[in-house]
Order: C-alpha cells, then structure tokens, then sequence
C-alpha cells in the first residue's frame, strides 16, 4: 500500500470526475496511474528497440539465431530458450522493461489489428 498526497487542485479535480461517473476517488487514480505507466512502460521499450536495430549487425555476428534480453541497451542474457531465458531475467530483476527478442536476419512482422466498428441497426 503506498500512500499518496495530492496537491488540493489535483484532489478537487479527481473528486469531481468521480462523483460525475459515480465511482470512488481510488478508481479514478487508479486507472490513470495505470494508464500513465503502461504509456511509460512503452517509452522504454521503444529506446530498447531503437537500440536493439542500432547494435542489430553485431548481435547478429555474437548471438545469430539465439534470444537476447536487452535492458539499458545492454545485453544482459541470451538463450536458445526464450522461456528459460524469461525466467532466469524476472528472477534477477523483477518486473522491469526487458527487451526479450530473436537475433535474425528476417524482417520483423507487423501486424495491425483494427478495432471493431459498431453500427447502429436500422429500424
């Protein structure tokens, strides 16, 4: 549990959405701490991506084939086994930004998902 103070007119306003969306002032903070942290969780990942195809030409002549993990654009372990690899990462350092990914020359899929429309039916 941590404790947290907010300056009053940050307080007023959580307050205020909460009590429009009938809900407790916990939930509001909640899910824009969420939020915010999943945003940060992505910033990093994308520097450890960005450092990942800055350093790709060596990872590929050292680990060619093999999973790295890369934190602080640092190789920090590498496996044939990515789940090994996972294990042994999380054990040492918890629940940290990890880039966990193969060292291969084929290009990189990108897949786009597209969000469901909703239409109303006629009458």
């Amino acid at each position: 549990m941590l404790t947290i103070t907010f300056k009053p007119e940050v307080a007023e306003q959580i307050t205020m959405f909460a009590n429009e969306k009938h809900i407790n002032a916990e939930t509001i903070v909640d899910e824009a701490l969420r939020t915010h942290l999943l945003k940060l969780r992505r910033e990093k990942m994308d520097v450890e991506l960005a450092e990942f195809h800055k350093q790709k030409e060596a990872l590929l002549a050292q680990y060619r084939g093999e999973y790295i993990a890369m934190y602080q654009g640092k190789v920090i372990d590498h496996d044939q086994s990515l789940w090994a690899m996972h294990r042994r990462v999380f054990e040492t350092l918890g629940r940290v930004v990890v880039l966990m990914k193969k060292v291969s020359e084929e290009p990189e899929r990108v897949i786009t998902m597209r969000s469901p429309r909703f239409e109303r039916a006629s009458k």
